[in-house]
């Protein structure tokens, strides 16, 4: 992975969380995700307690982003149009790592 990390997008926890096998390698290396991304998954109205415990197990198993003003700036600056980037994919920065933005549509 040239010492990049995938930075796990929602839809790719709900799909885990349902047992879509096609992105159970997306955790077989160290998975990163947004703070944003964990408000969204626990997040939940009227969510079971079993269905919570699952989910923050699985937040557990994951290392999560802080939103900093650097990584909102990246997003920013890739979402008005860097003809480098792909569409339907955001890349951020800490400064420290580079994480490639995961996005299935």
């Amino acid at each position: 992975m040239n010492g990049n990390n995938l930075l796990l997008d929602t839809n790719i926890i709900i799909y885990a969380l349902k047992g879509l096998a096609n992105v159970r390698p997306y955790f077989d290396i160290e998975p990163f995700i947004s703070v944003i991304t964990e408000i969204e998954i626990l997040g939940v109205r009227d969510l079971p307690d079993t269905d919570k415990k699952i989910r923050e197990t699985v937040i557990e198993y994951c290392s999560i982003v802080p939103l900093t003003n650097k990584i909102k700036t990246a997003g920013y600056f890739n979402k008005e149009g860097d003809k480098n980037s792909n569409p339907g994919c955001n890349y951020c920065s800490n400064g420290n790592r580079t994480w490639t933005y995961t996005c299935y549509r």
